[in-house]
């Protein structure tokens, strides 16, 4: 890997990059109306805001000492999320209440406490609270033995004072404080009625009591475990506003699966069919918060504790032996019996606390509330469920929104927002301008181009450059398939390729295999020798309960063999479905270099830079790990896993803009045809992140010398599309990331300086948009706004170059509508380019189309799609390597194995392997 350059080293924040100028308004289009799922914010004039460290310590005497636990901060003890947050509030209800705190406040149930008079002024200030006058408090079980509870308020610093006037300010700062205001003062009514709403930080929260609501009590998850909730999430944002900028919450229905409450985990985990597989049951409750509970003790005290879930040990409850303070040798269930008079199936295993390690029955162990599933705790086949039934259709979406968004103003609340100066307009959501794009034309090999027509229809756009004269597949039967399932999917593939205008031969050999214990093993000695027979492609069957995709995905590097799979499933249809076998048939041309569509520029209206020779259009998307805690990053601690990068460049092997029969056709097609790579890198907060910029500008260079290697040519306009960058990361963009590709370009050639043009892609928002009327009875396609629908305005931010673009068509539930923001836009003035907002527009909606296998647009742009997948091919190969070398990895090993290197891939690199 290059060693770390003094330059890269100094790339902080404070090298930002400023934000782009405005780029001319989109035009281009037929106006219409849409309805978003956000409402104004009413700002009263003149009102300040003064910001407040709160602080909250439940006192506990021990041995005649005081030990002191903060309530409102993170730590690793008996208070879960959700009690810490109800301490919390119940001590500032309980303050406002003996008029300890005289005013108007608002609070964020940790350690910010907003005024709207200036407090504290000579100091901070500290108030007791005992039993007598915070009964409500002390009756928690986790506040319930604490002699008193302190609270300490002092003024933060000055300059994060805000008030309603700070909108239109130039400071950055000032207006996300201000943002946070606006997002807390519409919190309020949420965390304060307990008994209604539980809250997850400021933006979720959901009905404690469904049905007063409107909505069902709850709703089928899949599993006895656990059980559906229905709440809102809501944010704040600048928008543009209908009269000029303004504070816009946005307000989404969120629907989601929780742990029953107070269930025992013995009982759990016989529900999830793990209470003989403590490896399984480990992997399904790591994590969970658990109130130790013994049943033999009085009514009032057989709560003691919660612990946080480590593991399920193989040990069992009856094997589980201590010393005593004495030194004695006594067995948990003596103890459990004597000490807390519980009685507990010994057969059971033994689950351990995830920071002590000490050992608990699962009889002693109840599920604390309130806790959401997350995506480890639920098995795979309840996760598709859980989908659909959080999938509401537009119709229903929109008035559950509705009605949601009143909770933000119930009751007193109104008044109260009133006086602090911060009004929620929930009477009817905001209906903004929007535009309906003209279709995409495409055009396929047998020379038809039709907008939006059945480009499956007529043949492959062109024909592979790679070589797939002789092929291998590869059946794997365990048992249950029918036994010539090989070459009858083989004869049915090479029919269906034929007929789509790519002459094939029938497979080279054709193999039948049981797996074998060792089945690495196994499969490396196929692929070597099949490879040594000179086949360039294999093609796996297999049943779906083999689970050997990554295996497949290794041997492909490994071996240099280009790899695709379907089950057994799939495979039986293919001979029957001309559908499905035309599909998979697709899959395989894109994988192997082949282009089975191409965007008609003229037709679809793109400007002819898009199109043009030297024009490289990229994807890039990465995955972080966790963040290394303080004391991680000064012990310079290896993580717990690499950060992925998945990136797509439009160069394809074979693509050279340079040779002679190039026409400006040819040029065309190769400019919307992708190849997909990956890397890996150091994470940002290991040693300073100089590993990490330095992987990341490598992989930079390695896009920018496979568009020369492929096309023949210096890219000298550069589009990137940048996924997975939520509004608080634009900074990062503009301050870390464009001056990394300055510096690539600058290590190519002093010289170079291409345009270049980043824009983000953000789908994991909040935004929703509707049709101002929504044909309820229709299906989702009907019932969600049209493909090629563009919001601009109203809604979009007043400071930067945005737009929300739709370019899918949603098959069931409500779209989320990407949002695009262009974060750079530097055009060398030699190239004397322009570009609009139209121009942004329509290239970003036409690129939907270029993904080549399914037959409708994809929700982001084909290259960005790529990178996602991309990405998520390099999680997949260090989870492999993970699994075989115990968490021993480092960067440059894993480089090596698993990325592709351009003279040792030579049938790999600059093919799109993971379509």
């Amino acid at each position: 890997m290059a060693a770390p350059t003094a330059e890269m080293a100094k790339m902080t924040l404070k090298t930002a990059v400023p934000a782009p100028p405005q780029l001319p308004k989109g035009k281009k289009g037929t106006a219409k109306k849409v309805v978003a799922n956000s409402y104004i914010v009413t700002l009263k004039p003149n009102v300040p805001f003064y910001l407040h460290d709160f602080r909250v310590v439940a006192v506990f005497m021990r041995n005649g000492e005081e030990k002191l636990k903060e309530v409102c901060k993170q730590t690793r003890d008996d208070f879960t999320e959700q009690e810490r947050k109800q301490a919390a509030m119940l001590t500032y209800l309980a303050m406002k209440k003996n008029g300890q705190l005289k005013g108007d406040f608002m609070y964020d149930r940790a350690a910010l406490l907003v005024s709207l008079q200036e407090i504290c002024k000579g100091g901070e200030h500290t108030t007791v609270l005992k039993k007598a006058n915070a009964p409500e408090l002390f009756a928690l079980a986790s506040i319930k033995e604490a002699t008193e509870v302190r609270v300490t308020i002092k003024k933060a610093a000055d300059t994060y004072q805000v008030s309603t006037n700070d909108l239109t300010s130039r400071n950055e700062a000032t207006r996300k404080a201000l943002l946070s205001v606006a997002n807390l003062a519409t919190s309020q009514t949420l965390f304060e009625d307990m008994k209604e709403f539980v809250c997850y930080g400021n933006g979720n929260a959901y009905l404690l009591n469904p049905t007063d609501h409107g909505f069902p009590a709850t709703f089928d998850v899949g599993c006895n475990d656990k059980y559906g909730g229905v709440g809102l999430t809501k944010g704040a944002r600048i928008v543009e506003g209908p009269t000029g900028p303004a504070i816009a919450i946005t307000v989404d229905t969120k629907k989601t699966a929780f742990h029953n409450d107070w269930q025992f985990v013995n009982e759990k985990m016989t529900q999830m069919g793990v209470q003989n597989d403590p490896v399984e049951a480990t992997a399904l409750l790591r994590g969970l918060k658990a109130v130790v509970f013994y049943s033999g003790l009085p009514q009032g005290e057989q709560m003691k504790r919660t612990i946080t879930i480590g593991s399920v040990s193989r040990q069992q409850v009856r094997d589980v032996t201590f010393k005593d303070d004495k030194g004695a040798t006594k067995r948990l269930t003596d103890y459990l019996r004597q000490q807390y008079k519980t009685t507990v199936n010994g057969n059971q295993f033994v689950v351990l606390d995830k920071y002590e390690g000490n050992a608990y029955s699962p009889d002693c162990l109840r599920i604390a509330p309130n806790q959401r599933v997350k995506s480890e705790n639920i098995q795979p086949v309840n996760i598709e469920k859980l989908i659909r039934e959080s999938a509401s259709l537009p119709a229903k979406r929109l008035a559950e929104t509705g009605t949601l968004a009143k909770c933000l103003a119930a009751g007193k609340a109104n008044a109260e927002q009133a006086r602090r100066g911060i009004t929620v307009e929930t009477a009817a959501p905001m209906l903004v301008d929007a535009r309906q794009l003209a279709p995409v034309a495409l055009g396929t090999g047998n020379g038809n181009v039709s907008a939006n027509g059945p480009w499956r229809q007529g043949k492959i756009a062109q024909a592979p450059h790679a070589d797939f004269k002789k092929w291998t597949m590869l059946h794997i039967n365990n048992g249950g398939d029918p036994e010539n399932l090989g070459e009858t999917t083989a004869r049915a593939l090479v029919t269906y390729a034929r007929n789509i205008g790519y002459n094939i031969q029938m497979a080279l050999n054709v193999i039948h295999v049981r797996t074998e214990s060792n089945q690495e093993a196994q499969m490396d000695q196929i692929f070597a020798h099949e490879k040594a027979n000179g086949s360039t492609f294999i093609f796996c069957i297999a049943h779906a309960r083999i689970k050997n995709h990554d295996l497949l995905k290794a041997m492909e590097l490994k071996h240099d063999v280009v790899t695709q799979q379907i089950t057994s499933q799939v495979a039986q249809k293919v001979a029957h479905q001309s559908n499905t076998g035309t599909n998979v048939c697709l899959k395989f041309i894109e994988k192997l270099g082949g282009q089975n569509h191409y965007i008609a520029r003229t037709t679809t209206d793109l400007p002819a830079w898009v199109t043009a020779k030297a024009t490289m259009i990229c994807g890039l998307q990465m995955q972080h790990p966790s963040a290394l805690s303080g004391k991680e990053r000064e012990a310079n601690t290896m993580p717990s896993r690499p950060v992925a990068i998945g990136w797509s460049v439009n160069a394809v092997r074979g693509a050279s803009d340079n040779g002679k029969d190039k026409i400006d056709q040819q040029i065309e097609k190769e400019s919307t045809h992708f190849s997909s790579d990956w890397s890996f890198a150091m994470p940002k907060d290991y040693k300073d992140g100089e590993q990490y910029r330095a992987s990341y500008k490598e992989a930079v260079l390695t896009m920018l010398r496979t568009y020369k290697e492929k096309r023949g040519c210096v890219p000298m306009r550069i589009v990137l599309f940048r996924g997975g960058v939520p509004e608080g990361d634009y900074d990062k963009i503009r301050g870390e990331e464009v001056p990394i590709w300055q510096a690539a370009f600058k290590q190519l050639n002093a010289a170079y300086s291409p345009s270049f043009i980043v824009i983000s892609v953000n789908d994991a928002h909040s935004d929703r948009f509707y049709q101002q009327n929504i044909p309820g009875n229709e299906k989702a396609p009907k019932q969600n706004l049209p493909s090629g629908t563009v919001i601009d305005s109203g809604v979009t931010n007043p400071n930067l170059p945005m737009a929300y673009v739709q370019s899918h068509v949603p098959l069931q539930g409500t779209a989320k509508v990407p949002s695009i923001v262009v974060q750079h836009c530097h055009l060398e003035p030699s190239h004397k380019l322009v570009v609009t907002m139209d121009d942004v527009i329509r290239m970003t909606y036409a690129l939907a189309f270029s993904h080549g296998v399914c037959n409708t647009p994809t929700a982001v742009p084909t290259p960005l799609y790529i990178a996602r997948e991309s990405m998520k091919r390099a999680n997949e190969l260090f989870n492999f390597w993970n699994k075989r070398s115990g968490g021993n990895w480092t960067i440059d090993d894993i480089k090596q194995k698993f990325t592709m290197n351009p003279t040792v891939h030579v049938n790999c690199h600059g093919l799109r392997i993971n379509a």
